[in-house]
């Protein structure tokens, strides 16, 4: 069965963040469209296969990747929260999850 799938509004920020920074860059909005669809089947395969992503030293925090950015999420008892996203070439120390 999908859960209902939340995002936090620190999570919800980077993704705009990098959507606005991929069309400055590329001065078009095409490959954001990409990206943001590949955010959604991921949250989509998510939302039906709980356990898709791997899992994290963090207990109940799975990770996915979507292109060079991972998406940490946190199963909840009635959804799903999707906690960041980080962009994978960035140095992983600056992660912060919450």
């Amino acid at each position: 069965m999908a859960r209902r799938v939340i995002w936090t509004k620190k999570a919800l920020k980077e993704k705009i963040g990098i959507i606005k920074y991929w069309i400055n860059e590329t001065g078009s909005s095409s490959y954001s469209k990409k990206l943001e669809t590949k955010f959604r089947e991921t949250i989509r395969n998510i939302s039906d296969n709980n356990y898709l992503g791997k899992a994290t030293d963090i207990e109940g925090v799975r990770l996915s990747i979507v292109s060079h950015y991972l998406l940490f999420y946190e199963i909840k008892r009635s959804h799903i929260e999707i906690l960041t996203l980080f962009d994978s070439r960035r140095n992983p120390t600056d992660i912060e999850l919450k």
